[in-house]
């Protein structure tokens, strides 16, 4: 992958119809970092590169505290565009509850409170998460959270079933 900052180390850790996501190395960008390679079908709109351009701006301008932003944007040398985040260096909710983690009453509702805040957040700026499950929910020491990975407008638009592939909101 070819991109204006040097990656080293590049992992997958995840796959969906919409994106590769790999975890890296960035000196440029303060160490780990999370990059998601989207499919070529996310340019293949009237707006193509200016709209998923568009959508990462319009990412960018989400005013929320709870939201992981993204670092970079761009394509990758055959073309498909990329988000870089910085990695979130606490365990996903998925992997808590997977080792037996529980968060109690009050943590769950702040969680919630603070979920819905940033979903609101997200829909003032005519966006939508699609994806605020477990696996891109981050809980801190602190208690407060850390939403990943939004899902661009023109990504999930012009992906092939990409309607299909998440719930109606």
């Amino acid at each position: 992958m070819k991109t204006p900052h040097a990656y080293t180390g590049l992992k997958i850790i995840g796959n969906s119809a919409f994106a590769t996501t790999y975890r890296a190395d960035c000196p440029a960008h303060g160490g780990a970092v999370v990059v998601k390679v989207f499919r070529r079908e996310a340019l293949m709109r009237p707006e193509g590169v200016n709209g998923f351009v568009a959508d990462y701006r319009r990412i960018r301008s989400v005013e929320s505290t709870s939201l992981a932003m993204p670092v970079e944007a761009g394509t990758v040398e055959s073309g498909e565009p990329y988000i870089t985040r910085r990695r979130v260096p606490s365990p996903s909710l998925a992997s808590q509850v997977a080792t037996g983690t529980t968060l109690g009453l009050v943590r769950s509702l702040r969680l919630g409170s603070e979920l819905a805040a940033t979903a609101a957040a997200l829909h003032r700026r005519r966006l939508l998460h699609l994806g605020i499950t477990p696996t891109n929910v981050f809980v801190l020491e602190d208690g407060s959270i850390v939403l990943t990975d939004p899902l661009p407008r023109s990504v999930f638009l012009a992906t092939p079933g990409g309607h299909s592939a998440r719930p109606a909101h």
